[in-house]
């Protein structure tokens, strides 16, 4: 059986002109696929292997349910659609480092790279919400994951890498009141010159200290109320487009904030940071501080995780002071993955010693201590110990079947036509 897989190729191929010898090679219902379209995402997804006729059989699903989408009448907001090509926006210019180069690389206007973003977005979102309509109600019982893990030859059984779970307590020292008075001058200076007619973008590039925003004039871009720092919400709420707050301090820095724009609970924000400085005399209140609540926790008139709550500075407070893996999703981090080799060797339920965080500049910025929540080590598969990860791989499968039955079905009903032009035959089956 092929496994269905609907792979979405929107980086950066799609912005690229279209040949003018472009051909259609495909119609589902009133949708039209291109040769660009394949050739494209052919290129992206392998150098090495000619994937392109199992990219055109993809590419023929997913307009079949795009198609099937827009006869549902599933809907996409678009102010959905304009937040996240601001977030794509965002990540070329980031990894470019301004607009211009942003420009340049595709050889587009910033204006033409989010309209084809626009449209391209649009059938994304319109696939996923169809592929939930289709596969929201599969279920996975037990059962079902121990008859997939008895149906696996023993001697085919994977060796599963060591995993482990550990919990944070981040703090940064206490500023000083030379520091806090130095760094409240600089930024009431800024205000007062943009307030007389300076360029906030052109201050945010001479003076932020926000390495990923700086490079974009000090542009957060669009922001969901989830994603704005916590300590601006109550302000910039508020504000009037075009204002910039007051000094604003968070557990990053000292902040200027401006509005640039909103969009019902959007708003597009911008500002300048202003890091402290701390001197040998902080860091070692800090250091006392974290060595005390480790006492604490130790001698059990604390737990971890109360602790993280009270006093950790990271948003992990929140769940126990539990790290996630971004790659993820969960609490668990492959030992190839854990940022501190010393807690590999650690017990369950022990804390590191106090370690530094610095900033690009070599400063010490915060500090914390690690506790190991669980370990487990390198193993063969094992249904009690990787219960989740089998759970998973049945319920993608269940899903995947269900796909190609909807697919099958649909294709009685659904007007396609396609051609070999590209040399692929049997581009209906599955």
């Amino acid at each position: 059986m092929r496994l269905f897989l609907f792979v979405f190729f929107f980086s950066f191929y799609f912005v690229y002109s279209q040949n003018d010898l472009d051909q259609i090679v495909a119609i589902v219902g009133d949708e039209v696929i291109l040769s660009s379209d394949i050739k494209n995402n052919a290129e992206e997804l392998s150098e090495k292997e000619d994937m392109t006729c199992n990219v055109y059989k993809d590419i023929v699903f997913q307009k079949i349910l795009i198609h099937q989408a827009k006869l549902d009448s599933i809907e996409v907001s678009e102010n959905e659609i304009i937040s996240e090509v601001n977030k794509r926006i965002d990540y070329f210019v980031s990894m470019s480092g301004s607009i211009k180069n942003v420009e340049n690389y595709f050889n587009k206007s910033i204006d033409d790279i989010k309209q084809q973003l626009f449209f391209q977005l649009k059938d994304q979102f319109l696939i996923q919400r169809m592929q939930y309509s289709i596969t929201d109600k599969i279920n996975v019982s037990p059962s079902d994951v121990i008859s997939f893990y008895n149906n696996i030859p023993r001697d085919s059984l994977p060796l599963i890498n060591g995993s482990i779970e550990f919990a944070q307590i981040v703090m940064s020292p206490d500023v000083n009141n030379q520091e806090d008075s130095v760094i409240r001058s600089k930024l009431n200076e800024y205000k007062k010159r943009l307030e007389n007619g300076d360029d906030f973008s052109l201050l945010a590039a001479l003076y932020s200290e926000d390495m990923e925003t700086s490079s974009k004039g000090g542009s957060f871009g669009f922001l969901e109320r989830d994603e704005i720092i916590p300590e601006f919400k109550k302000f910039v709420y508020a504000m009037d487009k075009g204002e910039i707050s007051n000094i604003i301090k968070s557990n990053k820095g000292y902040h200027i904030v401006k509005l640039n724009d909103r969009s019902g609970e959007k708003l597009e924000l911008s500002h300048i940071l202003l890091r402290p400085k701390y001197n040998s005399e902080d860091i070692a209140i800090l250091k006392s501080k974290l060595d005390s609540i480790k006492y604490h926790i130790e001698i059990d008139s604390l737990t971890f995780g109360k602790a993280a709550f009270l006093y950790s500075e990271d948003i992990s407070k929140n769940n126990n002071g539990l790290v996630l893996n971004n790659k993820t999703g969960s609490t668990y981090h492959t030992f190839q993955d854990v940022p501190y080799l010393d807690l590999i060797k650690m017990s369950n339920g022990q804390i590191s010693e106090v370690k530094n965080i610095y900033d690009n500049y070599n400063n010490i910025v915060s500090m914390k201590i690690l506790q190991v929540v669980s370990k487990v080590e390198e193993h063969t598969l094992d249904v009690e110990k990787d219960y989740i990860q089998l759970y998973e791989i049945v319920l993608s499968q269940k899903k995947n079947e269900e796909l190609i039955e909807w697919i099958k079905m649909k294709e009685k009903d659904i007007f396609i036509k396609v051609n070999n032009n590209l040399g692929c035959e049997n581009i209906l089956s599955l």
